[in-house]
């Protein structure tokens, strides 16, 4: 896969990028793709660090996935953005215990291998 352009995307379109990887992620995990997981959550890190380096940190841009019916969104925004807004992503309307949720994703990726 060709590397993104990320600086010149505007933030909807860095948003819309964020989405479709969790998405991704989220069959990734379902078929047990452990390494195609690892490259997206690398992208998707690259998405976070290229939103943080905007003018005024712009993953606040984020919080507004909370409500997105992926669960898997829902819980990389709530992630991404937990620094931000600790409490944030529990007022989800489809809640999460989000720091249990987060880490019972990250052990779940740990055990198949990563």
């Amino acid at each position: 896969m060709r590397r993104m352009n990320f600086d010149r995307m505007t933030v909807d379109q860095l948003v819309e990028r964020f989405v479709a990887i969790a998405v991704e992620q989220d069959r990734a995990l379902l078929y047990s793709e452990i390494a195609k997981y690892n490259k997206l959550f690398d992208q998707m890190t690259a998405v976070k660090n290229e939103l943080k380096g905007r003018a005024g940190d712009r993953r606040r841009s984020l919080m507004s996935l909370y409500e997105h019916p992926n669960w898997q969104v829902r819980l990389m925004a709530a992630h991404a953005t937990l620094v931000l807004e600790p409490v944030a992503g529990d007022n989800c309307s489809k809640p999460l215990p989000l720091r249990s949720a987060i880490l019972k994703q990250e052990m779940r990726v740990c055990r198949c291998g990563t």
